[in-house]
């Protein structure tokens, strides 16, 4: 409407629309006395009150000037004296103020929408200028995720590279003794499938963010997962204890088996490096409202809460001087996390801060019941 009346803001333009909707409601004069009767008279300010309300406060003034003479012409011609009818309607003093009033509403309206305008603007721009600044801050978080990423994985590469070259350098160059082939074999074996688990951890990373990642949910006793993964672990982390906590009748899952065992793995495996003194790790669940809830806790060196909220993040790795001295690429929790989101469960951690230990948490779907 405000654009309508910047459009229509010449004196000449308004002048004519006052004469045309004047002219308008001298066409429908004689039919509406007709239906109306007398009461017509009453109907002088219509189209002061619509041009004014429509077009503003000068065309409301114009279209008063022109209200006056030509309903005293329309009342003579039907026989009323004109200047009666137009004195029972207000006369000039009330034609005036009610174009005043008229076009003052109508400008404050056309004022109103013009700073709604002019605030919607200035939201959009905030906004816009808002998502630029989280997308700069985006891009600079990737570029220091993307460099530590480089480091840590070259760095987890790089190890045990250096260790199959060099002992392999040893086998190849010098004559060891029996006893120590067989202890450069073991140390090479062990480095060899370090690395295959970095390059497997990237890959299986990169397809379950892709969405290239196939699963075959079923039917899955959550015991025997948890049986196997305590009985592998249990033998490579002899300062720990792993104790299993499920109470009896626990109903299946509805997972991929090999795919809740890695992701069950990776959370002990996290809670026996994060714990370098030893203690215990305890793997617990129950049920509770239609899902099993799983639970891995340490007694290690716990996490910062500022950290909780990234611990599941690519690449990210808490930021302390206990933590680095943990080797590890980042690429464990942020697997388990897109793993537990492909069953359709969720996982979070908890920690009362450092050296406080942590409890990792996730849910799981019941498997529903084969139909009888």
């Amino acid at each position: 409407m405000a654009l309508l009346g910047q459009a229509l803001s010449t004196t000449r333009i308004q002048a004519g629309l006052a004469l045309a909707i004047a002219l308008v409601y001298a066409g429908a004069f004689v039919p509406l006395r007709e239906a109306a009767g007398p009461g017509i008279s009453g109907l002088v300010s219509l189209p002061v009150v619509l041009t004014g309300w429509f077009f503003g406060l000068r065309a409301g003034l114009l279209a008063a000037v022109l209200a006056l003479p030509l309903n005293t012409l329309l009342f003579n011609l039907a026989g009323v004296s004109g200047w009666d009818a137009a004195l029972r309607a207000g006369g000039v003093p009330g034609l005036v103020i009610l174009a005043v009033v008229a076009g003052a509403i109508g400008q404050l309206r056309d004022l109103r929408e013009q700073l709604q305008r002019e605030l919607a603007k200035r939201e959009q721009t905030e906004a816009a200028l808002i998502q630029a600044q989280a997308a700069t801050e985006a891009a600079r978080q990737a570029d220091r995720l993307k460099g530590e990423f480089v480091s840590t994985v070259s760095h987890e590469l790089r190890t045990p590279l250096t260790s199959l070259l060099g002992f392999s350098e040893l086998m190849l160059h010098r004559k060891p003794r029996a006893d120590q082939v067989e202890q450069f074999a073991t140390v090479m074996h062990l480095e060899a499938q370090r690395l295959r688990d970095v390059i497997d951890d990237l890959l299986d990373l990169q397809r379950l963010e892709a969405g290239r990642e196939t699963f075959a949910f079923e039917p899955v006793e959550l015991a025997s997962v948890v049986e196997r993964t305590v009985r592998v672990y249990q033998g490579e982390a002899q300062q720990h204890t792993l104790v299993a906590k499920l109470p009896a009748g626990l109903p299946a899952v509805r997972a991929d088996a090999p795919k809740l065992l890695q992701g069950l793995a990776n959370l002990v495996s996290n809670a026996i490096k994060y714990s370098p003194d030893g203690g215990e790790i305890r793997i617990g669940a129950w049920q509770e409202d239609g899902a099993i809830h799983v639970t891995v806790s340490d007694e290690g060196l716990g996490i910062p809460a500022e950290a909780l909220e990234r611990i599941f993040e690519r690449f990210y790795r808490v930021r302390t001087t206990t933590h680095e001295q943990v080797r590890g690429t980042g690429l464990g929790l942020a697997l388990t996390r897109e793993v537990m989101v492909a069953h359709e469960g969720q996982v979070w951690a908890e920690s009362a801060g450092a050296g406080q230990g942590s409890t990792f948490h996730f849910t799981l779907p019941v498997a529903q019941s084969a139909p009888s």
